[in-house]
């Protein structure tokens, strides 16, 4: 049996009501910070609906409105047995609903959500890009500039969520994200080719920047979606100067570069893989950084892509490509013994039909890494020219055939 409702418990359930309603307007918030990740709050508060708290205070006035207005006992009157229920259920319920709702909104800030809202949002945005709608030109041009900063903003926000993000799942929740946006916008008839370049430049940022680095699970899956927007950069065929393709050749290296250092073997073999499609620049940096590094494996692999490359074109010839694949076995044959052998191994197998190629090849390479300024590799190749002009290893004197004063142009 609830109490009587007496002034002094209508006065007693008014100011606990008058109370919570107080601390509602501090207490979510503390909640929030208590609870809600730094990286989640900052893109929260400057962009989602965070009014929530305003449901607690709410459940609150309306509680304390009906003590003011109903419950409360007129002067000489019985409160009656339906007032005094309404009494206790009102004192007794209003805090759990408070709670609850409370701890039912924050369910809006995890960050799986909170990824998946920025991401929908970018695409939202995206889909709206050159509509006919608005016949206005002044119009159309006003939509066109608030659904590009909506894209801005959406994708500001998903990188510094992957930046700040704990590597693995946290990360891989921003990258997942990216590869859908991608996806979308690439599958539209109107893509330039020029829209994904912010997104992909700012993966070493997600990958290589704050607290925390991204791990191997999510280097792999970076290189994987690069080789996706790079295969359909190809089936669009979007030319090689587009900035999407031009970012995803900077980005690759970049990753590759930075992958050496610590990442697994099957990590950078992914990266170099990824790259093949891309540009044989991309190859032969991470065949010398590997080397550099002692990381045999990864270096042999570029090695012998290099190869394949050269092969499935116009075999050996005077191309970048060639020169390439030239001054990365210049740089196996300054490596040591097993690596001169690698080396040896190309020479000795190829087939020299004309026996003044490799020395015109080799020449051309020299000239190009040259000119480029590329010295360490320019002097590995002249050493290379003359060991070849010298009879120096098993492979040469057949070589030699063909390169006779290869080093003049030094």
């Amino acid at each position: 049996m609830p109490p009587h409702l007496t002034e002094g418990w209508a006065a007693a359930y008014l100011q606990i009501l008058i109370g919570l309603l107080v601390f509602a307007l501090g207490i979510p918030a503390f909640i929030f910070q208590l609870i809600v990740r730094e990286d989640i709050r900052h893109v929260t508060e400057q962009r989602m609906n965070t009014r929530w708290g305003w449901v607690p205070i709410g459940f609150l006035a309306l509680a304390a409105l009906a003590f003011v207005w109903w419950l409360h006992p007129s002067s000489g009157e019985e409160d009656t047995l339906m007032q005094r229920w309404l009494a206790s259920l009102l004192i007794t319920l209003v805090p759990l609903l408070v709670a609850g709702s409370g701890f039912y909104q924050l369910r809006k800030y995890e960050r799986e959500k909170v990824v998946a809202s920025l991401r929908d949002a970018f695409i939202q945005a995206d889909s709206g890009r050159n509509s006919r709608q608005t016949a206005n030109a002044a119009e159309r041009a006003k939509r066109e500039d608030i659904l590009r900063e909506k894209r801005k903003r959406a994708l500001h926000d998903l990188i510094y969520l992957g930046e700040h993000g704990r590597a693995g799942n946290e990360k891989q929740m921003v990258l997942n994200a990216f590869e859908s946006i991608a996806k979308f916008v690439q599958s539209r008839e109107d893509y330039q080719g020029e829209e994904l370049e912010y997104l992909i430049q700012s993966l070493p940022v997600i990958l290589q920047s704050g607290e925390t680095k991204g791990d191997d699970k999510n280097y792999c899956l970076a290189a994987e979606m690069l080789k996706k927007i790079q295969d359909n950069c190809s089936r669009k065929r979007r030319a090689i100067y587009d900035d999407d393709v031009k970012a995803i050749r900077r980005t690759l290296k970049a990753l590759a570069l930075e992958a050496m250092k610590s990442k697994l073997e099957h990590t950078v073999l992914r990266l170099l893989d990824a790259s093949v499609a891309c540009n044989s620049d991309i190859v032969f940096t991470i065949g010398v950084a590997a080397l550099q590094a002692k990381r045999f494996l990864i270096a042999t692999s570029a090695l012998s892509k290099l190869e394949t490359m050269v092969i499935k074109g116009n075999g050996l010839g005077c191309d970048e490509t060639s020169y390439r694949l030239l001054g990365l076995l210049a740089h196996f044959a300054a490596s040591g013994k097993a690596a001169t052998r690698r080396a040896e191994t190309f020479f000795s197998q190829l087939p020299l039909e004309d026996p003044t190629l490799i020395g015109r090849c080799l020449n051309e390479a020299f000239t190009h890494y040259y000119d480029r300024t590329y010295f360490e590799t320019a002097d590995y190749l002249h050493a290379l020219i003359r060991r070849i002009e010298t009879n120096a290893w098993p492979a040469a004197e057949s070589l030699a055939k063909g390169a006779p004063h290869a080093a003049s142009s030094i």
